[in-house]
This record gives C-alpha cells, sequence and structure tokens, in this order.
C-alpha cells in the first residue's frame, strides 16, 4: 500500500471512530473540524482551527469570520486525542497519523 492510501484509510478508520466517541459538544466539535467529520456534530459548527503563541487552540465557526472560540491547549488537545487511540489499543500508524492532524493546526491570528 503506498503512503497515500496508507493516509486515506487512516483518515477513514479514525472518522468513523471519532464519530462515535461521546464527548462534551465543544470537544465534538473539535474533533469534528479537525478530522472533517460530516455531517457536524454540534452547533456551532466549527470550520477551522488554528494556534495563537504555539499553543492556544481558538476556533471559527462556520458561520463567522474570526477566530473567536477558545477551545484549549494544544498539548492537552494532544493527550486527549492520543489517550483514545490508546485506549482503543490502535497502532502506530493511527497514533501517528492523530499526532499529524493535530501538528497540522495553522498558526494564526485570532483577530
Amino acid at each position: 500500500m503506498t503512503e497515500p492510501e496508507a493516509e486515506v484509510m487512516a483518515s477513514r478508520r479514525m472518522r468513523g471512530l471519532f464519530r462515535r466517541l461521546a464527548a462534551a459538544p465543544q470537544f465534538a466539535a473539535v474533533v469534528d473540524c479537525l478530522f472533517d467529520i460530516t455531517p457536524r456534530r454540534t452547533e456551532p459548527a466549527f470550520a477551522e482551527l488554528c494556534l495563537v503563541d504555539e499553543r492556544l487552540v481558538f476556533a471559527r465557526a462556520q458561520d463567522e469570520q474570526h477566530f473567536r472560540h477558545f477551545v484549549g491547549r494544544r498539548d492537552q488537545l494532544a493527550v486527549d486525542l492520543l489517550g483514545f487511540v490508546t485506549h482503543l489499543r490502535l497502532g502506530a500508524d493511527d497514533r501517528a497519523y492523530v499526532q499529524g492532524r493535530i501538528d497540522a493546526i495553522p498558526e494564526g491570528r485570532r483577530q
């Protein structure tokens, strides 16, 4: 299996697992955005995430222009999501995929 094919498979697998994760609405909105889960499970649904000061995660709701929703710290998001991966006893590839999604949150300005 090629690397792009493996990425697609990991993406599908993780979306399916995270879709079934029972979580508080704000965390579910972050997970939906981070893993592109549709349909979105929350209102407001988040369209984008960004990092401020390399550690604080803010979200922009779908019908908004600014990143006004503080959703937590990147390190805590990693602990929570990777803890879920560990709990499910998923492999190193899935762990790397989740970490990669967290690492892909772009730097931005909250505005």
